[in-house]
């Protein structure tokens, strides 16, 4: 009976063994991007397009927003042969709140048209940078820093929540409120504007303004319109006292 369990345990060691090996190959094997023949596709275009990709799926964490945390997450990983993103990692870190991001949005990627060698689909390794930026941030906001400004949304005892729901009710909102600009959807584009806001210790959404420019004029001012229309809050506490408090929001256009 011994001798039966260690065979058993020994064919699942090398069972496990050969699985990571397995694994380790794609990345060991993988080509240098610059070394092969064809190089990867994203969704049939260039690198450019999964760059363009990665910065509509990125979410900016609230709490880097709050402490005005920046800084480009370099990051590795393979573009198999069946077209499928594996191995990611990070190569340099900026800070571990982007960099847990950065890698979020990169295992996800839709499949690659894989590169190729010699006419061979072939595993290829990828460095990608994703910058995560703020520097639109004006000096009126960073003046709100000081103690007798609005707190900031990381320093307060209890958030504010809208209408007191669920996280995620204020996002669900904002979607349902915006109105894509005519212009942008017959062109197609798409834009992330980000917004700092006030919840006011009465509850009410005010001082609102652009952070940080789509760079089109239409998402700006629909990012405007629609927080200015924001219903009430449930007010932020700090020392059991309604206070008023930063909040920093990014409005994703999403072309279809």
């Amino acid at each position: 009976m011994k001798r039966i369990i260690i065979i058993m345990c020994l064919a699942a060691a090398v069972f496990a063994t050969s699985n990571q090996m397995a694994a380790q190959d794609k990345s060991e094997d993988a080509i240098q991007y610059a070394l092969v023949d064809e190089k990867p596709m994203f969704q049939g275009k260039g690198p450019n397009e999964f760059t363009k990709w990665a910065f509509m799926e990125v979410v900016y964490p609230k709490e880097a927003m709050d402490k005005y945390i920046t800084g480009r997450v370099t990051l590795e990983f393979v573009i198999t042969k069946e077209g499928k993103v594996t191995d990611v990692k990070v190569l340099r870190s900026a800070h571990p709140l982007l960099d847990e991001e950065a890698v979020r949005v990169v295992s996800k990627s839709p499949d690659w048209t894989p590169g190729k060698v010699k006419g061979e689909p072939v595993n290829v390794k990828y460095v990608f940078p994703l910058i995560f930026d703020l520097r639109g941030f004006p000096k009126a906001a960073e003046d709100s820093l000081k103690e007798d400004k609005p707190a900031a949304l990381f320093a307060v005892d209890v958030k504010p929540k809208f209408q007191g729901k669920e996280a995620g009710a204020f996002s669900k909102w904002v979607l349902e409120n915006l109105k894509y600009p005519s212009e942008a959807k017959e062109k197609k584009l798409g834009g992330r504007v980000i917004m700092l806001m006030v919840v006011g210790a009465d509850g009410k959404v005010k001082d609102i303004r652009v952070i940080k420019s789509s760079g089109y004029d239409f998402f700006d001012a629909e990012a405007m319109r629609v927080l200015s229309t924001c219903p009430d809050w449930e007010p932020g506490m700090k020392d059991g006292k309604p206070v008023d408090v930063r909040y920093v929001y990014p409005v994703v256009f999403k072309a279809d």
